[in-house]
This record gives structure tokens, C-alpha cells and sequence, in this order.
């Protein structure tokens, strides 16, 4: 398949007319012309690059965990930083350099077989490093920019790194300037702390409980689709207007959390996105709030930076 350029020097897996739903937790989204999965660094520059040359609409995500795709999917070049690109190391006892495709979930199981503490507010959060840095993932507890004491990004022209007081710059509420200038984080630093660990193993077992009862874990979700409003939980205020359970097709509002939408079987994108409207609309009448929605979109408008 023709995409404009030639992927020899491409060292990861190439996926032809790949399936954007076997990729977003979601399971929704049709076929991206060219499916990148990088082994390195060089492999996702290199390709920004030949697709801004050559006019080739890109887009890049982590692990899938807060994205939704349309039906008719993505006539570009998606690349998924997950897995491979994934090394950490320690460079003292406090702070580890981490990649950007590594998970949450296996980050903070390295963290805690070296007695780190300090994190627990992010377990249970299912994406990257580079996902969860771009969105600025958290919770109530805390947000993932507060143990950031090194981000490298890559912005098109080359790679960059800011440090301590610059990072609070770059960040808000589940958003950064990564995300809006569509800058790719590839590696980050975090700054930890050595204290009581059979405490934080503790914390961690109550923060996935709480999930595990409070969250659709088990059904096909991308997470929070709203960002909370005016210091207001948008589950809870879903949950007080009767919209939980509220379907349209195979997409359904959670019984379980009013903040997500769940594929109960084959939604298509269009379902999802209707009932989205349905339930903006639906809120803004009874409240005159005006739901932002945290989810985010691959669009063929997006453009490589």
C-alpha cells in the first residue's frame, strides 16, 4: 500500500488497513491505512518527519485507553508507542527515567519491588507513560505532572526536554501542551519518595478496590469521557439527573460509573457519539453546565506536527 514514502528504515511492526478498534480499549473504529508499532526513538521522528514532507495526515497514541475512532477510520499513519519502547532505569534511589510506552500498571509494579512510594494515587489507570503524561492522568488524589521532574518531548524539529519549574507551565486539569500542540512525550523522569512501602501497598489494594466496584473494569470503556466541572464529579452529577443505564444501540451510559460510556457488545462510533450529544444536552438543559468531554478523537483533521 502506497503511503507516499518508503518504510524501509522502519525497525518496528507495519500493519496495512489495520483495525483502529483492535487497538482502542473502547474496541471502536475502523481501519487506519498504515498502523505503525515503533521499536525505537528514531522510528517515530523519522516518520513524523516523511509525513509532514509528504503531506500524510498522522496521528499518535499510546495504549488506547482514552481515545475513539470513527467508523470509517483513519486514512493516515497512526503510531502506537506501547510495549517496545518501554526501558526505565534508576538513576538513584528517588527518581527512575522511564519510556514512554511502558504502562502504568507494570511501572508501578517496578516501583513498588524497589520500595518507591509516593504513586499510589495513579493505580489502576490503564495507559502509557507518554499517555498518562500527555492527558495529565490522575485522580481526586493527584495528577501524574506532580512527580515529573524531567519530560522529553519531540516537537516536530527535535527532541526536548524541560525540567523542574518549566513542567508546571506545561500542564492543567487532564491536559498539557504535549497534548494541544500535538508534541510526542518519549521519555519522562519521575521523582518518587522512600517511605513506609507496606503503606502504599495498602493505598494501592484501596485505590483498585475502589475501582473495581465504582468501574465498568470489565466491559469496553475508554475511561473518564468527561472531564470533571467546577470541582464537581461529572459521574455524580450524571448519576443525579437518572442517565445512568441510558443506551442508544449496543453504546450505554454505566450503571456502574455515570462517567463512562461502555460498548455492551458492537457500538459503532456514531452510537457512542449520539449518545454523548444525548447526554450534553440532556445535562446542559437541566444544569446549564457544559460538559467537556476528556476523551480524545483520532480525526482525519488531524495533521502530523
Amino acid at each position: 500500500m502506497n503511503i507516499g514514502f518508503n518504510l524501509n528504515y522502519f525497525t518496528g511492526s507495519v500493519l496495512y488497513n489495520e483495525p483502529l478498534k483492535n487497538h482502542l480499549t473502547i474496541g471502536v473504529g475502523g481501519p487506519a491505512r498504515v498502523l505503525l508499532l515503533p521499536k525505537c526513538t528514531q522510528d517515530i521522528t523519522k516518520t513524523i518527519v516523511l509525513c509532514n514532507e509528504n503531506s500524510i495526515p498522522c496521528t499518535v497514541i499510546g495504549n488506547g485507553t482514552n481515545v475513539i475512532a470513527p467508523s470509517d477510520g483513519f486514512d493516515g499513519v497512526v503510531i502506537k508507542i506501547a510495549n517496545e519502547i518501554s526501558e526505565y532505569s534508576f538513576l538513584d534511589e528517588k527518581r527512575i527515567h522511564v519510556e514512554a510506552g511502558m504502562s502504568l500498571p507494570k511501572l508501578i509494579k517496578v516501583l513498588l519491588k524497589n520500595d518507591c512510594t509516593g504513586y499510589s494515587f495513579l493505580t489502576g489507570i490503564p495507559g502509557t507513560i507518554g499517555g498518562c503524561t500527555a492527558m495529565n492522568a490522575g485522580t481526586v488524589y493527584g495528577c501524574i505532572a506532580s512527580l515529573l521532574s524531567m519530560v522529553e518531548y519531540y516537537d516536530g524539529k527535535s527532541i526536548t526536554q524541560i525540567n523542574g519549574s518549566q513542567i508546571d507551565e506545561y500542564f492543567s486539569y487532564r491536559s498539557s501542551l504535549f497534548l494541544k500542540n500535538k508534541y510526542v512525550v518519549t521519555s519522562v523522569i519521575l521523582e518518587l519518595q522512600k517511605g513506609d512501602i507496606e503503606e502504599e501497598k495498602q493505598k494501592n489494594q484501596k485505590y483498585l478496590q475502589k475501582r473495581k466496584f465504582s468501574q465498568p473494569l470489565y466491559t469496553k470503556n475508554a475511561g473518564c469521557f468527561w472531564k470533571n466541572t467546577n470541582n464537581q464529579s461529572t459521574g455524580a452529577l450524571i448519576e443525579q439527573l437518572g442517565l445512568k443505564g441510558k443506551k442508544n444501540g449496543d453504546a450505554k451510559i454505566s450503571e456502574r460509573h455515570g462517567n463512562f460510556i461502555v460498548n455492551t457488545r458492537n457500538a459503532t462510533f456514531e452510537e457512542i457519539i449520539q449518545l454523548a450529544e444525548s447526554v450534553e444536552a440532556e445535562v446542559f438543559n437541566q444544569t446549564g453546565i457544559i460538559l467537556e468531554r476528556e476523551i480524545q478523537l483520532i480525526s482525519i483533521n488531524d495533521k502530523s506536527i
